[in-house]
């Protein structure tokens, strides 16, 4: 008998291309059943790329935690487990954060948040490539969908951050995606199904903001609407809407259940999400309260600087191809849905339940990032109005089908590469988002180099701070873990500490705002200087030491 030699294993190389081979291919293949060729791929690209960005964001001076707001949900994620202030109701994407802060260092270096925000735009873009794949969109259109999503930079910037944006996208991308799963699909979903393919995700956007209420509101109208025209029973309408609408449901219910009992008012985890009190920063108005053309053209401004001029000139141009040529019944209400967004922005800054300032209402930069889930509507007018461009050229010239392939892509990568372009040689003056970081990044300096001061000289004996002030929500630049503070957060060790710091630590952050309660303390407190010397000095700002 003569021995078999075994064949040889393929070289890596060649697996790697066989397997790009294979991504190239799924981006082309129908939708089967519940699987959708490529959407791994797409999600582990989309991840990547979100770190690729956080290594600046998050190594260029701390950019990553320039808002003062990612800073508190830092503080209040790592407070869940580190000297926790007894029963608290903190908002979901809180929640989400904390398994990725339980080291310190990724806590305080913004990494944690990095990594959340990764997988944010991971399942944004994946959701992004499904919807477009459930409405039959070829490769050309399905990419087109994903790369407005990942290769917008203030949407990296932000998911490189702890605000609760990311979460919220994510969440709304994700409903948006079970709701097409559930009108394009050709076997009738059940209400169960619907429930854990549209209503988890759409509980998540619920629970991260009040723009998931209007798309939860929205898209069970839309549900509705479907759901009579193809069966004519208010039987099925019902089942069919609470099955949408059920997990929503139940997750608001409970979280605002907990937070009245935790703190006497339903919404005060949602209060919690991003400083969008009416007032603005100290000094400002109410913004454009009151004012339909102001406040129109204010959202105008915050979307198109957010989402960005390239992705609005594509939507707008995929709006206009699909307004005459769309074919696809379902389509255009389920594009409504996406675009509600805008609708009850719009509302939010008439009435002044959110203040966002730009060039077209004040000098200051304020909460622009309310306008970045619109990218969403943008992304996926957008990939649908390439789709139908290259399919009506490919229609009309057979036999220039790549002919038509290559020039719609290349209109299509020049305008999302001309928006990028646009804003690389000066990020923080051209993106609204990242010049407010930049604007609370200096006016906190001193408060962070006090941080980092104290960070570096800190030995021992607990610190008392009270971290409510909004200049002193500085507690993960400092570095320490919370079980070393006597925080404002947990009342009854914090008074302790506060009548009789000497009792209790070794340092104190006193600042000389009239709220803070430390800096009050010590004033009414004429022993204090005795036991306690300043360490450290800045603007108004002490650290004292015991002596």
């Amino acid at each position: 008998m003569t021995a078999t030699t075994p064949e040889p294993r393929p070289l890596l190389r060649e697996r790697l291309l066989d397997r790009l081979d294979d991504v190239g291919d799924a981006l082309h293949l129908p939708v089967s059943g519940r699987r959708v060729p490529g959407t791994v791929a797409v999600a582990v690209l989309a991840g990547l790329a979100s770190l690729a960005a956080s290594t600046y964001f998050v190594g260029n001076h701390h950019l990553s935690l320039a808002y003062g707001d990612a800073l508190a949900h830092l503080t209040v994620a790592r407070q869940l487990f580190d000297a926790p202030a007894g029963f608290s109701v903190p908002p979901l994407p809180t929640v989400l954060l904390a398994p990725f802060v339980v080291s310190v260092w990724l806590w305080s270096s913004g990494w944690g948040a990095a990594l959340l925000g990764a997988c944010c735009l991971a399942a944004t873009a994946a959701a992004v490539y499904r919807i477009g794949a459930r409405w039959g969109l070829h490769g050309l259109g399905r990419l087109t969908g994903v790369a407005a999503v990942v290769a917008n930079p203030t949407m990296l910037y932000l998911h490189s951050t702890a605000l609760s944006r990311p979460v919220l996208i994510a969440g709304m991308a994700g409903c948006l995606a079970g709701l097409a799963h559930w009108a394009a699909t050709d076997r009738p979903l059940r209400p169960r199904e619907l429930a854990l393919y549209a209503g988890v995700p759409g509980a998540v956007a619920a629970l991260s903001g009040y723009e998931g209420w209007a798309l939860v509101g929205v898209g069970a109208v839309y549900v509705a609407i479907i759901s009579w025209y193809s069966a004519r029973e208010w039987s099925t309408v019902w089942r069919e809407v609470a099955g949408f609408v059920a997990v929503p449901a139940l997750a608001l219910a409970a979280w605002s259940g907990a937070s009245l009992l935790a703190t006497g008012s339903p919404l005060a985890y949602m209060v919690e999400l991003s400083s969008t009190s009416p007032g603005g920063p100290p000094g400002i108005g109410l913004g454009s309260m009151g004012q339909v053309a102001l406040s129109l053209t204010t959202l105008n401004i915050a979307v198109v600087n957010t989402v960005g001029f390239g992705l609005v000139g594509l939507a707008a141009a995929g709006l206009c191809i699909l307004l005459p040529w769309n074919r696809v019944p379902r389509l255009p209400g389920f594009l409504a849905v996406a675009l509600s967004t805008y609708a009850y922005l719009a509302v939010t800054l008439i009435t002044g339940s959110v203040v966002v300032l730009n060039d077209a209402n004040s000098i200051e930069v304020w909460n622009n990032r309310h306008g970045m889930p619109m990218i969403l509507a943008g992304a996926l007018f957008a990939a649908c109005g390439v789709d139908l461009a290259a399919r009506t050229l490919s229609s009309r010239n057979p036999r220039f089908v790549n002919v038509a392939q290559v020039l719609v892509a290349v209109v299509t990568a020049g305008a999302l590469v001309a928006q990028t372009l646009w804003l690389a040689p000066a990020p923080d003056h051209r993106s609204l988002v990242l010049s407010e970081a930049v604007t609370q990044l200096s006016e906190s300096f001193g408060p962070r180099r006090a941080a980092a001061w104290l960070g570096e000289h800190y030995d021992g004996g607990r610190i008392i701070i009270d971290e409510s002030l909004a200049r002193n929500t500085v507690l993960p630049l400092v570095g320490l873990p919370l079980r070393e503070y006597y925080l404002s957060s947990n009342p009854s060790s914090f008074a302790a500490a506060l009548a009789d710091p000497a009792g209790h630590v070794r340092w104190v952050w006193a600042s000389e705002d009239p709220d803070d309660r430390v800096g009050r303390a010590i004033a009414a407190d004429p022993g204090f200087h005795s036991t306690y010397r300043v360490a450290y000095s800045e603007n108004g700002l002490r650290l004292y030491q015991r002596r």
